[in-house]
């Protein structure tokens, strides 16, 4: 178990957020450019959001040890 600071943990987590924020928004703009009507495409977007976080979240904690 690491010893982090707790506010580096939560810059990690922002950090985290911030790319999946990303991600989300570049999925649901290629599903409404796809051809998906807009609440299709901001559920993907969010589905993709999620999925970001959790790899994300998951990734990080695997390399901390």
């Amino acid at each position: 178990m690491s010893t982090q600071d707790p506010a580096i943990k939560a810059l990690w987590v922002a950090l985290c957020m911030m790319l999946a924020l990303v991600v989300g928004v570049a999925a649901g703009i290629l599903a409404w450019l796809g051809g998906q009507h807009p609440p299709g495409a901001i559920l993907i977007g969010g589905g993709a959001f999620g999925g970001t976080v959790t790899l994300a979240l998951m990734i990080k904690n695997a390399l901390s040890g």
